[in-house]
């Protein structure tokens, strides 16, 4: 019994998350690229500092 009902609220909660879900993962997603974006400018900087050899 005690399963079948945190089962069932588990099922009623992704049945009402989903829109906040993905609204966080719409959110996340382009501040992880932009991370991602930063990352590779300050990598690239970094590379053009150092002497190549």
């Amino acid at each position: 019994m005690l399963m079948r009902l945190i089962l069932t609220l588990k099922t009623l909660q992704w049945m009402w998350l989903p829109p906040p879900y993905l609204l966080m993962l719409l959110r996340t997603v382009p501040v992880n690229i932009m991370a991602l974006g930063l990352m590779l400018i300050l990598v690239r900087k970094s590379v053009r500092l150092q002497p190549i050899r």
